[in-house]
Parts: C-alpha cells; structure tokens; sequence
C-alpha cells in the first residue's frame, strides 16, 4: 500500500462550532453535539452531511463521528470537507490515532488550538485503500461497542433481578418485615478519619486500602491502588475488612453503591466514606445487602439521608438506621447464586471486552504505520 506523508492541515481544516445553548434548542431530529459526544438534538443542522467532530474545549481532542448532518456547538470544530480526496470515516480513524488529546497546551483555558493540530503528520493513503482500512476499523470498533454494551446490559441485569425477587424497596410490595440496616449486620463501620489514615502513609506495598474510586456498583474497581505498611496497619485492625464484606460508597457518583469484597482481596482496609457492612448471615447474605444499596429505589430512598453543601454524601449514622425489608434467607440465598452465576459471566464479558478492544487498538496503529 502506497502511502504520501502529509500535515494534517493539508488534508483538512478545521471548523468552528456555532453557539447552541440548550434552551435555545427546538424539538427536532438533528443531533446536537458538543465535545464529548451527542448532547441532545435541535429541528436545524449545521452541516449537509457525514461530519467528523472534535473538541476544542471540554472533553479536548476527543473525536466523534457523525453519519447524518449535524449540529456542532461552539466548544467543537468540525470536519464536513476535506482539501484533498478523503474517505471521511477513514480521516475520523486517523484522528483517533493520532490522538490530539495529548495537544492541550493553555493551562489557564484548556483548549485545542488548531494550528497545532494542524502540524500533526499522518500517512495517507491512495482513496480505494482508505475506504479499505475504514472498512476493516469499522468492524473491529463494531466489535468493541458491542462487547461493551453487553457488560452494560448484565451491569442492569441483577438489578432486574432483585426488583423481580423481592420488589422495589422504598415501597417494599412484598410486604416484607422492616429492620433498621445494622441490625442485619455484625459490623457496620466507617473507615479512619483525619490523621489516622493520610495521603503520606501511603506505600509501594503492603496492605490494600480500598477507596471511593474503587467502589462501584456491584463490583470492586480494582485500580488506583493504595496500600499501607503492615505495622499501620496493626494500628487501625479494628477497620480490617475480609472477603464477604460489604463496603458502601456513601459519597460520589451514585452517592451510595457496594459491593461485596472478592476472595482475592484476602485482606484490606476501608477509608472513610467506606462503610463496611459485615452482614449476620443469620438474617442477610452479602449479596442480598450489595444489591439492596445499588437498587435505585432506595437511592430515592436514601435521599433524605445525604448531607452536604459543597461534597454531599450519605451519613453512617443515618444509614445505619435505614429501614429496608428482609426477605426470608433461602430466598435471598437463591438471589446470590444467580449473583455468583452472574458475576462469572460479567468476568468472561470483561476479558472479550479486553480483547476486543485490544484488538482495535493494533489494528488502529497498524493501519497508521502503513502495516495493514
């Protein structure tokens, strides 16, 4: 494949977005977008036709690709034309490999000037070997969406599930009994506050301390890992966290989430805003109490349980407290199997998601080094 090295700015330019804002916008079909992606839709377009989208300030250098004529607001430029003979799909394949979001330079207003961009080199191809390449990419990032869309599908399954077992419970149908949420566990504790647990005693290795970022919904995020020393870690033991806990995020993004701890992490320590739930399995198993917290209901529920002006987040204490309903145990314990079942299907969807994206990635560099 014969390929001509050439600026970015003589293959394109790039054009400024027009100010949209949202009560401005009438009832329409056309898709609105803005620098990271398509945020809403308005009865005009901007272009006529297929457009390529890139953010100059916001989400900065992130590109979108548009199939329809479109309606880019005034923190993108956009791509309609080119200055040369180009596959469209094909240029939004060679923008993304090219990366533009490594081109903020403004540390004051963070933007994307685009005479930088401009200099940027890529190998371009004759047209026929564009649309190739376009084609092949295309259906290696179908493959990755797809992937991805699966995960998100079994991430609302168990939810699902729950409601269908036992009901939504912030009007508990079922008619469940009511009990106040620690009296359904052994432990219910907040990780260390202030000195006790700081940002400098933090080390390479030694003991897991699991944060707010790595609480998610049902699942526990395993990355940006903290640890302390192990002799810290003997002066905190009364917040040491085991396999089977439930730890609750009572601030961020939902204000509350859980997940059960997996037997991989054999021991750890919660940081406060960390609640840690240790269920009495007398009465709840772990993922019954999990999936209580990630229902949406009781985070309607909870509302009036978040505090906060600037950093709002949900009170222990007031958790604590929280009247939820208890379902008999073998029912709860039926829910956990299918949690089990679904838990080893979300792993192999994750690792296809690896793989697939994986994938795209090497195909996307190769095609750019004129490998493909």
């Amino acid at each position: 494949m014969t390929t001509t090295e050439m600026r970015l700015g003589d293959v394109c330019d790039f054009q400024y977005g027009n100010s949209l804002p949202e009560a401005t916008r009438k009832p329409g079909l056309i898709p609105v977008y803005g620098s990271n992606g398509k945020v809403g839709q308005h009865d005009q377009a901007v272009t006529t036709g297929a457009t390529l989208i890139i953010g100059r300030k916001g989400s900065i250098g992130e590109v979108h690709y548009s199939p329809v004529p479109c309606f880019p607001i005034d923190t993108t430029y956009y791509v309609e034309k080119t200055k040369r003979s180009a596959d469209l799909r094909w240029l939004y394949y060679a923008l993304l490999a090219l990366d533009l979001t490594q081109l903020n330079k403004s540390a004051a207003v963070p933007g994307l000037n685009r005479d930088d961009a401009y200099e940027s080199r890529l190998f371009v191809p004759a047209l026929p070997d564009q649309r190739r390449l376009a084609t092949l990419l295309n259906k290696a990032d179908h493959l990755c969406r797809t992937r991805r869309y699966a995960l998100q599908l079994s991430d609302t399954f168990l939810q699902s599930v729950f409601l269908e077992m036992f009901g939504d419970p912030a009007t508990n149908p079922k008619g469940w009994d009511i009990r106040p949420l620690r009296t359904l566990s052994i432990k219910f504790s907040d990780g260390p506050f202030g000195s006790n647990l700081k940002s400098e005693h933090y080390a390479e290795r030694g003991v897991r301390v699991i944060r707010l970022q790595n609480v998610g919904v049902g699942e526990f995020i395993d990355v940006d890992r903290a640890y302390i020393s192990p002799t810290h870690f003997a002066e905190l033991i009364q917040h040491r966290c085991l396999p089977g806990d439930v730890i609750a995020g009572t601030m961020g993004d939902p204000n509350l989430r859980a997940f059960v701890i997996p037997a991989t992490l054999p021991e750890s320590l919660n940081k406060a805003d960390c609640v840690q739930i240790r269920p009495d399995t007398r009465k709840a198993v772990p993922a019954y109490i999990c999936w209580l917290l990630n229902t949406p209901g009781t985070l309607v529920a909870a509302a009036g349980a978040v505090l906060g002006q600037t950093r709002s987040r949900v009170s222990m204490g007031r958790l604590a407290e929280f009247v939820v309903p208890l379902p008999p145990l073998t029912l709860q314990e039926q829910f956990a199997q299918i949690v089990r079942r679904m838990e080893r299907l979300s792993a192999q969807q994750r690792e296809a998601e690896r793989q697939a994206e994986h994938l795209f990635q090497t195909l996307l560099h190769r095609a750019f080094r004129g490998e493909v």
